[in-house]
């Protein structure tokens, strides 16, 4: 039933390339199945070159075990405080420290080791392919966040996602990152 249902979504959108959304709710209306189509954005080859704007905000998932409705309308929020330029908000901890992006992991080179926060983030698939592959290079890899003050000292950086694959980053909050 839920294939038919996406299938005749899918059909009266027309959008072509669509990121599918299924939620579900365990609140509110146990068990109500909501389906959200919107097209599909994907960086460009250009970006993937030369790499992307990002910003960073004070903010934290409640659960980072899970993907919750609840939080689409918080990213939303913070999302609109920032320019159409930037591609992501990279969000920063208590301890000023990058834990994540609204929709992607995130990762810090400084002193030729890659970090990326282990704790209180969302675990993706594209992450762990970066892990093990970073793991297979024998990458020194630090599972800790990096402080927002170390921002200038970053030799690189990049966010992953399933729709972006592994995006580097060209600046944060302003600060440019060596090409």
């Amino acid at each position: 039933a839920l294939k038919k249902v996406l299938a005749d979504c899918i059909a009266q959108t027309a959008a072509g390339e669509s990121r599918v959304r299924i939620s579900i709710d365990l609140t509110i209306h146990p068990y109500d199945i909501y389906i959200a189509l919107e097209p599909l954005q994907v960086p460009t080859p250009e970006e993937f070159k030369n790499g992307v704007l990002v910003a960073s905000a004070s903010a934290s998932r409640d659960n980072p075990q899970a993907k919750l409705n609840h939080f689409l309308s918080i990213a939303a929020e913070i999302r609109s405080k920032h320019g159409a330029n930037c591609e992501e908000v990279i969000m920063v901890n208590e301890n000023d420290e990058f834990t994540e992006g609204l929709s992607s992991n995130f990762y810090a080179v400084r002193q030729g080791k890659l970090y990326t926060a282990e704790e209180g983030v969302l675990f993706g698939t594209t992450r762990a392919y970066v892990i093990d592959l970073i793991n297979k290079l024998n990458i020194p890899l630090v599972l800790q966040p990096i402080n927002l003050a170390d921002t200038p000292d970053l030799e690189e950086a990049f966010i992953t996602s399933t729709s972006r694959s592994i995006l580097p980053i060209r600046q944060i909050d302003g600060t440019r990152l060596p090409e």
